[in-house]
């Protein structure tokens, strides 16, 4: 992949500005403001302030940041690597020592996939899981700097026994999270009892993404079919599925209330679904997820 970002005016169509990293692992824009941050094959984590450009860098080890993730609060920056180590940088110090996860503590493969919690965002004291080729997704406790389980998501076979967690995801109105493999199985985890709650029957193509709906506990799910599937994520009830890609997805985003989703597609589109009463099973009566 290569390393080249540009910042587009869309207004004037004309680059504001440009830079040149290794290989491009990661990238999206700060949720306060006009600040943009990558991740590269070198192990460099860039920020950057846009449009003058004013650079600050996170190096880490020379391994590959392979994804990294904001925090609650925003100051603090979760980054995996492809050595299995998960470490926290605080983006307004770069040198402060904060938590690493490593060897025991962290994966035995590459980080592929990162989420967090809080019961007060208004904090950095997260819970933070993440998900690796070693078919595990970890939880860690960023106030103790620990880590506080670990979940094996190796399904049967040749194919289970080999998965990697591609994507995970908490819910934002439940102490609960999914993780999704590339064997297709998609487990829900309750983090208060430390426990799987559900493993759901899927179609057994291999899952890249999952999100949850803001306001309840329905999951997306999209696969390398091409096809995104929409699950009670309580009770493990298949609810819709949704196609128009030929080709796996690589990415997946819900609006807030739920009603529109985005994907972008390996078939060279992107494309938006809306969530309404005729794509949904007449049996189904969204308002009762919603008020649960």
């Amino acid at each position: 992949m290569s390393g080249l970002i540009q910042v587009w005016n869309i207004a004037t169509k004309e680059t504001v500005w440009s830079f040149e990293v290794a290989d491009l692992e990661w990238m999206q824009w700060h949720r306060g403001g006009s600040l943009l941050l990558a991740s590269d094959a070198d192990g460099i984590v860039w920020m950057w302030k846009i449009p003058s450009g004013s650079c600050s860098t996170f190096d880490f080890s020379g391994v590959a940041a392979t994804i990294c993730h904001f925090l609650p609060l925003n100051t603090m920056l979760a980054a995996g690597y492809g050595n299995g180590v998960v470490k926290i940088w605080n983006l307004t110090s770069p040198s402060q020592q904060m938590p690493t996860f490593s060897g025991n503590n962290g994966h035995q493969g590459s980080i592929t996939c990162l989420d967090s919690y809080s019961s007060n965002p208004s904090d950095n004291n997260a819970t933070l899981i993440s998900g690796s080729t070693d078919g595990m997704m970890n939880v860690y406790n960023l106030e103790k700097g620990k880590l506080v389980k670990s979940f094996d998501c190796h399904g049967s076979g040749e194919e289970g026994a080999n998965a990697s967690v591609e994507s995970v995801a908490h819910c934002s109105n439940r102490v609960i999270a999914a993780a999704a493999t590339t064997s297709g199985d998609l487990f829900i985890f309750n983090l208060t009892a430390m426990t799987c709650a559900l493993k759901l029957n899927t179609n057994q193509m291999p899952i890249t993404k999952v999100i949850w709906h803001q306001k309840s506990p329905m999951l997306y799910a999209a696969d390398t079919d091409g096809v995104i599937t929409l699950w009670n994520g309580l009770t493990g009830e298949n609810i819709a599925k949704f196609y128009g890609h030929s080709a796996e997805i690589h990415d997946l985003s819900v609006t807030e209330q739920g009603v529109v989703f985005a994907t972008a597609s390996e078939d060279g589109t992107a494309k938006l679904y809306e969530v309404t009463e005729n794509s949904l099973p007449k049996t189904f009566d969204i308002s009762e997820l919603l008020n649960k």
